[in-house]
């Protein structure tokens, strides 16, 4: 599911960049051209960091600390992606494009 994720990011013409180390549930992130830094990070479904248990943890704490390294976060659903995926891959490519606006 997540190389599919990413076979689909490649096809709008965006390199990702698998996440390493302590990525908080990320899989990958779409650096900005304008300017150098992630704009776009990006989850496939589950957040696997145990810090992440909690629902305070994951929706308010986590989105706090990865603000500072990464602008604008996007889940990607598995289920919608198998089931419903044009309408998936339209919410995707809605996020990338509004994240690398200049």
């Amino acid at each position: 599911f997540v190389e599919e994720v990413a076979a689909f990011i490649r096809q709008l013409g965006h390199v990702p960049v698998p996440a390493q180390g302590d990525a908080f549930g990320l899989d990958f992130a779409i650096t900005h051209p304008g300017t150098g830094h992630f704009g776009l990070g990006i989850e496939c479904d589950s957040h696997h960091h145990p810090v992440l248990a909690s629902a305070r943890a994951r929706e308010i704490w986590r989105a706090s600390v990865l603000a500072h390294s990464v602008k604008r976060i996007h889940r990607v659903s598995s289920r919608g992606w198998y089931h419903h995926r044009a309408d998936e891959e339209q919410r995707l490519r809605a996020a990338v494009e509004q994240a690398m606006k200049p």
